[in-house]
């Protein structure tokens, strides 16, 4: 139990107050005293308060370390998303232009089939035109 240093004053003055004799009273001064720290002590605590802010400042500086690491490694990650995401640009601009190119080529069939469908037509008129001459040609 520790006994404050009011509390010990206080029953020192009462003590001597009450005539008790010196030895008594500095043998009871020394025994409050025990549970005080020494130099040594104090020394001590210092030696490893200085051994525990090192040790904290050496992870600190590790942790820091770890973080810039990670900061790095974040930065290089966005890096490449933007360059896949220009990738997927370039990709969908390039798909757009096949798109145009084959609704083009689309357009330019169809062309061709009414051009085809009208030469046949025209063709087979034609040859109806001259199995009519023919056939005149050989009547006469």
């Amino acid at each position: 139990m520790e006994v404050s240093q009011a509390e010990t004053q206080s029953t020192a003055l009462a003590e001597s107050k009450a005539g008790a004799p010196i030895g008594e009273r500095v043998a009871k001064l020394e025994g409050a005293y025990e549970h005080l720290a020494t130099k040594a002590d104090v020394n001590a605590v210092r030696v490893e308060v200085e051994r525990l802010r090192a040790d904290m400042g050496t992870e600190i500086g590790s942790v820091r370390t770890e973080v810039e690491s990670v900061r790095t490694e974040v930065e290089s990650v966005r890096t490449e998303v933007e360059s896949v995401r220009t990738e997927v640009e370039s990709v969908r601009t390039q798909v757009e232009s096949v798109n145009t190119e084959v609704e083009s080529v689309r357009s330019d069939l169809r062309a061709l089939r009414w051009l085809l469908g009208i030469l046949i037509a025209a063709a087979s008129v034609g040859v109806a035109v001259v199995n009519v001459l023919v056939t005149l040609a050989l009547r006469t």
